[in-house]
């Protein structure tokens, strides 16, 4: 019998190839190599209601969220990913969100593998040294801006004992080779097994015939195996972590040779299903987000609520249509927040280094804007993805009010808009926006700061 087998380099460059093609932070259309500038001819909508969104002391002014907080059970973020003061924004929501109400569970769009980790970190008590959890998150927490998340993280659950975050990670396993290294590898070493360690040092990559021993070992293991310095390694865990790998591993594998269509066609829809398994299992992490109010944060199209019906239905495959309109213990009590960003710099580091990461979505944007700023001279921001007829009418704004971000009604205005003007079924920002109650639009941001 033939062995399929697929390496673990080829599941990860399978994984971002995708990710560069339909994320449209860096997916190109139009002028490429637009620079941000407040002067802009006028598009086809000539004003559009939005509310800048000051700073106090650091922080951004949150009051707008405060009925929300009051009123629904999950807050669902919409990012663009990698970009500083986005995650700035996200971060304070969620403290804030804490301090007037209660959002107890914080869920991310990592692999479920790494929540032990994470939640293992940020409940370490106050002045124990727990640096070795943050060496095994390197692969996944993977910037500044996500260690001063956890960081602060920790320090909220030291200060507030009564009212501790707990992080819940609901993605599948995007990288195998550091899920066995951090998960399965602890936990066959506490079983004392030593046939896995020899058949991946022999064939060297993952087969068949290796994630079915994985697989057959973790469910005849005894029910009470749990690795000793880490009890969250336990046979529940494992379980739940090998569904996740057989989802990447089976796709990567069953669609070997035949390009990135075939695998996207294999990989996603099981992808999204486990997402929705995840949020509503109680052997998961079902009964936290039945018992508790919930912040999501995760990539744009996770947090899409509302359908125009113009080329976004898939928008009903995500968790946040999802939450909104099928579970029952949060119909009808999401709301929905987008926070995009128009342009991007890079830090100064990077332009004296050799910027290769395992992130080729995050290499590509590195690389478009070296090219439009060679040598790091001169400076400014590079714009994403092209303005729009939405995009454009936002720019006198934050012309007045020193590039500062700004908010505004989502869904309803696009909805007014579409109604006035039927031709804006085009334009792109106009159905992204569409699908959230608010949208939170920065001018410009930083690229994150890599590790």
């Amino acid at each position: 019998m033939k062995i399929n087998y697929i390496t673990i380099t080829q599941c990860i460059i399978a994984f971002f190839s995708i990710l560069v093609i339909n994320n449209p932070v860096y997916a190109q259309s139009g002028n490429e190599n637009s620079i941000y500038s407040h002067e802009v001819a006028p598009g086809r909508i000539s004003k559009i209601k939005t509310k800048t969104i000051g700073s106090r002391d650091g922080k951004y002014d949150l009051s707008w969220l405060d009925k929300a907080i009051k009123t629904k059970k999950v807050l669902m973020l919409g990012e663009n990913h990698w970009m500083s003061a986005i995650s700035d924004m996200e971060q304070d929501i969620v403290f804030y969100a804490n301090e007037k109400g209660s959002f107890p569970v914080l869920v991310l769009e990592n692999s479920y593998s790494s929540s032990g980790y994470i939640n293992a970190y940020i409940n370490c008590p106050s002045g124990t040294d727990c640096s070795s959890y943050l060496e095994i998150l390197k692969p996944v927490i993977t910037s500044k801006e996500s260690v001063r998340l956890l960081n602060r993280l920790r320090e909220w659950n030291v200060a507030h004992p009564d009212k501790k975050i707990t992080v819940a990670c609901t993605d599948v396993e995007q990288d195998l080779a550091n899920t066995l290294h951090t998960v399965v590898v602890p936990y066959f070493k506490e079983l004392g097994d030593k046939k896995l360690f020899a058949m991946i040092n022999k064939e060297k990559r993952f087969t068949d015939e290796i994630v079915a021993y994985m697989d057959s070992t973790i469910q005849h293991s005894p029910a009470p195996t749990k690795v000793k310095d880490k009890t969250f390694l336990n046979k529940q865990f494992l379980q739940n972590v090998m569904i996740n790998f057989r989802i990447r591993y089976d796709a990567s594998s069953s669609t070997e040779g035949q390009g990135l269509e075939a695998f996207e066609k294999a990989f996603f829809p099981a992808r999204l299903e486990r997402i929705k398994r995840y949020i509503s299992d109680d052997a998961v992490f079902g009964k936290l987000i039945k018992e508790n109010n919930s912040i999501f944060i995760g990539g744009a199209s996770h947090a899409r609520i509302y359908v125009s019906g113009i080329d976004d239905e898939e928008a009903m495959n995500w968790e946040g249509w999802y939450l909104t309109n099928e579970f029952a213990a949060t119909k009808g009590q999401v709301y929905s927040i987008k926070l995009y960003n128009i342009s991007y710099d890079i830090p100064a580091a990077y332009f004296n280094q050799e910027f290769d990461t395992d992130n080729a979505g995050l290499n590509y944007m590195v690389a478009g804007y070296k090219d439009v700023f060679p040598g790091g001279g001169e400076k400014g921001y590079k714009i994403i993805d092209g303005l729009t007829d939405v995009t454009a009418a936002l720019i006198p704004y934050f012309k007045k009010n020193n590039d500062q971000p700004v908010r505004l009604q989502g869904n309803a205005q696009m909805k007014k808009l579409l109604a006035k003007s039927p031709v804006l079924k085009e334009d792109r920002n106009l159905k992204e926006f569409y699908g959230h109650d608010v949208v939170v639009v920065f001018p410009k941001a930083t690229l994150f700061d890599m590790l």
